[in-house]
């Protein structure tokens, strides 16, 4: 089975010495239940999960720091518009990395994103 890190600060010495591979699946939560849910989704699937905490924000700030993953799960409930805040993923790393966006309001239109689930 795969190996999984629990949900880790945003900012943590972890993410200053990211390591060159490519993760496989990294998903930024804003809350505990959604936390469960990704985790029972991906450590099936996926031989390396890493759940942070934050959402766009936190998001876009790893992906600055390293290698993006092969999939990237952003949580946008805390987020007013999350078209907005999805976006500059999309269109920074979108060749590279597909991205789902999760939220509570379905309210994104599909526009050449990757994939789009609400919790």
């Amino acid at each position: 089975m795969g190996s999984s890190q629990r949900l880790a600060p945003a900012r943590d010495a972890a993410a200053g010495t990211q390591s060159a591979h490519r993760a496989d699946c990294v998903a930024f939560v804003v809350d505990n239940q959604t936390l469960d849910v990704i985790s029972a989704a991906c450590e099936p699937r996926f031989l390396s999960v890493l759940l942070r905490d934050g959402g766009s924000r936190e998001a876009l700030e790893y992906l600055a720091e390293g290698v993006p993953p092969r999939v990237l799960i952003v949580d946008v409930t805390d987020s007013q518009n999350p078209l907005t805040a999805v976006l500059p993923i999309t269109t920074t790393f979108g060749e590279t990395t597909r991205v789902i966006a999760i939220g509570t309001v379905n309210d994104i239109i599909n526009i050449g994103l990757s994939s789009i689930m609400y919790s």
